[in-house]
């Protein structure tokens, strides 16, 4: 359904008509089609306006100033506002809203027979004729402003216009049960099985309706009494009439709940009641709510990962191979560096902190900085005491590397922390569903990027003013420190159009925010991070050659034809030669593999080794 198309409050009535009919067999279908009727609203209010009269004959002081008056006062109302705001479509429609005013002057007809059945249908038609309200004030409102939006603004309008046709087909599928069970009976008077048998089929109608206008409000996403004031003064009503408009629906609200309080000992039966039925009906509306939240989520995710992101979770396999390759006892001593340690303990944001909240790893090729950066990741993420983001730092890694543009391009490496960022709000939801502020930061990270799509018009991935910002404002929802962690940036190729200044940007902003970044140190990075003071540590011989040799003997105990004096000299040399480089000394060591022989040698002359 496109509501915007045809712009009426018939059209909906059209739609919801479709539905409900397609909801009938085929025979009660034909009959439904061949039905027309002509009560106008104006009749229906004159019908329910006699009935509360012959109610409070009939009844006296089991009818008069109770509940039953007070919910039927409001049905009127409603039907009062309806008739000074509602269209022509909305008071008198052969197969549309005239087909309800019809069943509501036969439940009127039905409201003086018998006290039971009073309540239960007087409940009835204050439940739907909110419902009615509920959609004439939504529509109006959604249709009088349609020209008004933007693209995007006009399709959350037609997404809440298409809300309303599926309550409408509920109020006709009412409409249609309460007349067959009418019919059925012949009368109103005594008939039970209303209540305890065909009701049945109503109270379903009626949970299904309550589901289906709760997501309308949601979805409409304005308070009721603010979108009825704005109707009421398009209808050119005074301000008098507005206020007492709203105040009789507020009072008569009010009256209720007071004398269910003062009806005794059962009047607190029903209170109990009444308080069960809320915590489920609040239940059913926070799982609905939840739904919708996810629903849009996965919306917006889908759309911020704009096509040639690196996969979500590649990051963390890069990690876990690094890992994997770094040997136990090494990369033990940068947690004990001072320049890491000052990194890692400065206290919450201040000005004086910015140098320290920048950390530059600078080394040339082959001296491990990507294990030793895996390494702080990993310590980092071992801070954790749960499994939820917030049990600890949100740690933010990235790998960049040569032959991809999803690891090479800067607008896509800075487009996938932003996606990390915004799927951790949800991994934090889902791993606590009772938990009110994870679900509180889920929601402010979906409107977070709703704004920006609004904003953007696009998904290409770019680093400007408006994702920078907005990744701000996501590590501002999560409330707790985030590092920002970058090995190789060498390899991006483009980094100096908005990569590089983006990072000092961050590190230098107000939030509680640590960047980390290894690279060879070419002049470019070294420029943009030396001119804003950042913490640097040169991954050079004088901090490896501790950790090569380490690898290097525990890889030799391999070796069973080498002796203890073989494998200490072996060592040496092939530490030598390394230099503190890793890579060198993996040359080494699975030259040694493939020719043992030669190795000998090469261990019994020092002239050989050297050659």
């Amino acid at each position: 359904m496109a509501p915007s198309s045809q712009p009426s409050m018939e059209f909906l009535w059209q739609e919801a008509r479709v539905q409900f009919l397609g909801q009938l067999s085929g025979r009660q279908q034909a009959q439904e089609e061949a039905r027309r009727e002509h009560t106008t609203l104006e009749d229906t209010v004159k019908s329910l306006s006699q009935a509360k009269d012959k109610a409070d004959q009939a009844y006296g002081t089991k009818f008069h100033g109770k509940p039953v008056e007070v919910k039927l006062s409001r049905v009127l109302h409603r039907l009062d506002i309806i008739l000074s705001i509602g269209d022509d479509a909305m008071k008198f429609a052969p197969a549309g809203a005239s087909y309800v005013w019809a069943t509501f002057r036969l439940v009127a007809s039905g409201i003086a027979q018998d006290f039971e059945t009073c309540q239960f249908l007087v409940d009835a038609v204050d439940q739907i004729s909110e419902i009615l309200l509920l959609c004439e004030v939504y529509a109006k409102r959604q249709l009088r402003q349609l020209r008004n939006l933007t693209h995007d603004s006009q399709l959350l309008a037609d997404k809440t216009l298409e809300k309303i046709p599926p309550l409408l087909a509920l109020v006709l599928r009412f409409s249609h049960v309460t007349r067959r069970l009418a019919l059925d009976k012949g009368r109103f008077g005594r008939t039970f099985s209303i209540m305890f048998g065909g009701a049945e089929k109503l109270k379903a109608i009626f949970k299904e309706a309550e589901a289906k206008r709760d997501e309308l409000n949601r979805m409409a996403g304005l308070a009721f009494n603010e979108a009825l004031r704005e109707i009421l003064q398009d209808a050119q009503l005074d301000a008098a009439a507005i206020r007492k408009t709203l105040s009789d629906l507020d009072s008569s609200n009010r009256e209720l709940l007071r004398m269910i309080k003062g009806m005794g000992q059962f009047g607190e039966e029903i209170t109990s009641v009444v308080k069960e039925i809320k915590l489920e009906q609040s239940k059913e509306r926070e799982a609905a709510e939840k739904k919708l939240l996810d629903e849009e989520f996965h919306d917006q995710m889908r759309w911020l990962r704009s096509e040639g992101l690196a996969d979500l979770h590649e990051p963390r396999k890069m990690l876990y191979d690094n890992l994997a390759r770094r040997h136990p006892s090494t990369c033990e001593w940068a947690i004990q560096n001072e320049h890491i340690k000052a990194w890692l303990e400065s206290a919450s944001p201040a000005p004086s902190a910015r140098v320290k909240r920048l950390l530059w790893l600078s080394g040339e090729a082959g001296f491990g900085k990507s294990v030793l950066m895996s390494y702080l990741i990993g310590h980092l993420e071992r801070q954790r005491k749960g499994p939820r983001p917030r049990d600890g730092p949100v740690v933010l890694p990235f790998f960049c590397k040569l032959g991809n543009d999803a690891f090479q391009k800067g607008s896509k490496i800075f487009a996938h922390l932003l996606c990390q960022l915004f799927h951790l709000s949800g991994v934090e939801e889902a791993s606590d569903k009772s938990d009110k502020t994870a679900l509180y930061t889920k929601q402010r990270c979906v409107e977070l990027v709703r704004r920006l799509r609004l904003e953007t018009r696009s998904n290409e991935p770019t680093i400007n003013s408006a994702r920078v910002s907005i990744f701000c404002d996501l590590v501002k929802a999560f409330g707790q420190r985030v590092y920002v962690c970058i090995d190789a940036l060498d390899e991006c190729e483009d980094r100096t159009n908005g990569l590089l200044s983006t990072l000092v940007q961050i590190a230098e902003t107000n939030m509680d925010v640590r960047v980390l970044v290894s690279s060879r140190p070419e002049p470019d990075i070294s420029k943009a991070f030396m001119a804003h003071g950042p913490s640097q540590i040169e991954v050079q011989k004088s901090i490896t050659e501790k950790d090569v040799a380490v690898y290097i003997a525990a890889s030799l105990q391999g070796i069973n034809r080498f002796d203890q004096s073989k494998r200490k000299k072996a060592a040496v040399e092939i530490a030598k030669k390394a230099g503190g480089m890793f890579r060198c000394e993996y040359s080494w060591l699975l030259r040694i593999k493939i020719e043992r022989k030669e190795l000998t040698r090469l261990v019994l002359s020092r002239r050989q080794l050297g050659g």
